[in-house]
């Protein structure tokens, strides 16, 4: 980009709406992403670096850091000047230390006990301009925030049912760490109360998803009224209120950023939403994230992670619209293209 370039953008985000603001200030944070990370990821005192609205609707970049780290204040720095210089002085850098951080969170998930409880044999699903639920053996509580596992392994949640075109069975939706280990090959069961409802079927774990698929072993599905319907897939913008589904039950949250590099146990992840005041705990990896209408329930993201501050979302609005192709991955399990439907 040339210095001309970026006294137009600037010009641009200066006296416009708030709307192409973070629609800028987001393209200003992708514009560098790939550099930054590859420069600054293995920092172990980075945390974040994240698209936020001040309170006068100043939009810039957060830069969240682990003070307790050695050569923090160096490296910090070096991420200033770095900004500064890719993005030619276009976004404030507002530089933030964190005291509880991830790390810690994560030993929170290793050590507290998660009891899962036996429910009735009943469970539904929500479309848009659709009603159904149904009773069946295979699915032994409500569908949409319900635990789920693969054998031996801690439960997480089953955050929605989905369609995919062309294809008439229904599939659960969840994290990859959830439902996807190691070596083991695709088409493991999945279960819920111990019984098995699901085989695995396709995930993504890279820079930006955390996220996988199960097909369902059943498709009896019955007449009825559910509480809510899911709509479109949503982009979300900074400040708007979202909803969770997760096996804690329902809650909501306010949108932080809409954009943010993240660091999670070590792992850097690009493109990610976080989300204030959901207050998701261990044992809820795949909760569904959605806006807050009081019937139709549009769909914003997955989270995947988090610590006592912030949860982190996978974003599938930038998922879900376009085909998903096929691979196979380091463990030669063979992962079908997926031309995306809609949620159930």
């Amino acid at each position: 980009m040339t210095k001309q370039e970026g006294e137009i953008l600037l010009n641009f985000i200066n006296g416009n709406p708030a709307s192409n603001e973070e629609i800028i200030a987001n393209s200003l944070l992708i514009s560098i992403q790939d550099a930054f990370i590859e420069t600054f990821g293995n920092v172990s005192c980075f945390k974040y670096l994240a698209v936020i609205k001040k309170p006068n609707d100043l939009f810039g970049l957060e830069l969240s850091y682990y003070d307790d780290e050695p050569n923090c204040k160096e490296n910090i720095a070096q991420m200033v000047a770095f900004i500064k210089a890719n993005l030619l002085n276009q976004l404030s850098i507002f530089v933030t230390p964190k005291i509880m951080d991830f790390k810690r969170f994560e030993k929170v998930i290793d050590t507290l006990p998660i009891k899962i409880e036996k429910s009735a044999s009943r469970f539904e699903y929500h479309h848009k301009n659709t009603t159904v639920n149904s009773e069946d053996v295979n699915i032994r509580n409500h569908v949409v925030g319900s635990r789920i596992n693969i054998k031996g392994e801690k439960p997480g949640a089953l955050g929605a049912l989905l369609k995919i075109k062309k294809n008439n069975n229904l599939y659960l939706l969840t994290n990859y760490h959830v439902i996807i280990k190691g070596k083991q090959p695709l088409n493991e069961c999945v279960y819920s109360n111990d019984t098995c409802i699901a085989q695995t079927y396709w995930g993504l774990y890279n820079e930006s998803y955390d996220i996988a698929i199960a097909k369902l072993h059943h498709s009896n599905f019955k007449s009825g009224a559910p509480d809510f319907f899911f709509g479109e897939i949503k982009e979300v913008k900074i400040n708007d209120s979202v909803s969770k589904y997760g096996p804690e039950g329902p809650g909501s949250g306010i949108i932080y950023s809409s954009k943010a590099i993240i660091k999670v146990k070590n792992k850097v992840y690009k493109n990610q939403i976080l989300i204030k005041d959901l207050h998701l705990v261990p044992g809820e990896s795949g909760t569904l994230i959605t806006s807050t209408g009081e019937r139709t329930k549009d769909v914003v993201g997955l989270h995947f992670a988090g610590d006592y501050e912030l949860d982190i979302s996978n974003n599938l609005y930038d998922l879900f619209n376009g085909e998903i192709k096929g691979y196979v991955d380091n463990e030669g399990r063979n992962h079908p293209t997926i031309h995306f439907d809609s949620f159930y």
